[in-house]
Formats: structure tokens, sequence, C-alpha cells
């Protein structure tokens, strides 16, 4: 995303962007939009279709360039405080504060690998530290990308269903 950051600061650009977008793709019917998105991008069939959609959608250029845009204003440095970490741990409610789950690609054009490593050094979970600190891990078997849904959703959820089922499980205990 670096290479977009000096066109994100324009204030027209996402206007301009979306209106470029419409434009080249008004008389192109879904269907053969969604054939060259999946063509040019070797998509499969279901997110060529969604990726399409999305670009036909009245809004979502522009938005999701507002989006863009926010993410390189906003996420620099670590703003987070304690209470979203995890470090107050003191609470009226009866269940114990969740753990955070992070799960990074071990290539990420996204993320770059110091970024990620000095988060992982500073925030997550190392060998013997307290229990409430972020659980952070990078896929090193999978071979997942930033952009998982595209081609390894099923693989990732069934990942999340094991962290769901952690929850639960020590949820449960902690109600005995």
């Amino acid at each position: 995303m670096s290479a977009a950051k000096p066109l994100l600061t324009l204030p027209s650009f996402p206007l301009v962007a979306s209106l470029l977008a419409k434009a080249l793709t008004f008389l192109i019917p879904l269907s053969v939009f969604t054939f060259l998105v999946r063509a040019v991008m070797a998509f499969p069939p279901d997110a060529a279709h969604v990726t399409a959609s999305f670009v036909k959608s009245p809004h979502g250029v522009r938005q999701a360039l507002h989006m863009a845009r926010d993410e390189m204003r906003e996420i620099t440095i670590d703003t987070w405080d304690d209470e979203i970490w995890g470090l107050t741990t003191s609470t009226a409610h009866p269940q114990p504060p969740p753990t955070l789950r992070f799960l990074f690609a071990k290539k990420d054009h996204w993320v770059a690998d110091e970024t990620r490593d000095d988060l992982i050094q500073a925030r997550g979970s190392q060998e013997g530290d307290e229990a409430w600190k972020p659980i952070m891990e990078v896929d090193e078997e999978e071979g997942w990308v930033h952009g998982f849904c595209i081609r390894q959703s099923v693989p990732v959820a069934k990942r999340v269903f094991g962290y769901v089922q952690d929850i639960v499980q020590r949820d449960m205990r902690h109600q005995q």
C-alpha cells in the first residue's frame, strides 16, 4: 500500500478514482466484468463475482479508498491503550477477559516482516508470560496470504474455529 500513499493524500483522489471506475465499467455487464476479473486476477469464481460487484457498486470504490486513506493516516504506531491489549484485568464481569488472537501471514505485502515481528515481540505472549497477553502466531506451514479470503477462507475459518472452541472451553471451566 505504500506506493498508493501519495495518491491517498490527494483530497479528491477517492472521488476521481471512483468516477473513473464507474466510467470504465458502466457499459460492461456484471457477468462479463466478473469474467474479466477472474481472468486477469486469477480469482476463483465467487471471489471474482464479489470483486466485480464491489467495483460496480455505487459507492464501494470511493469508500474503500477513504478507508485506505484512514489506514495510512491512523495505523502508524501502537495507539491502543492497556485495556484493549488486556493489561487491565480488574472488571466487574464474572467472565475472565478475552485473550486477543492474531494470525499473520509469513510473507505479507501489506505488513512488513519487521513491523510484524516488532509487534509480536512488544505485545505478544512469549514463553512464561502472563496469561493476559495476546496470542500472536505467524503461519509457517500453510502459506496463507494477507488476502486469505480470496483462496484460503475455509482453512483460515477452521483455524479460527479452533480459537472459538478454546474460548468456549475456557468459559465453561470458569463457570464450574
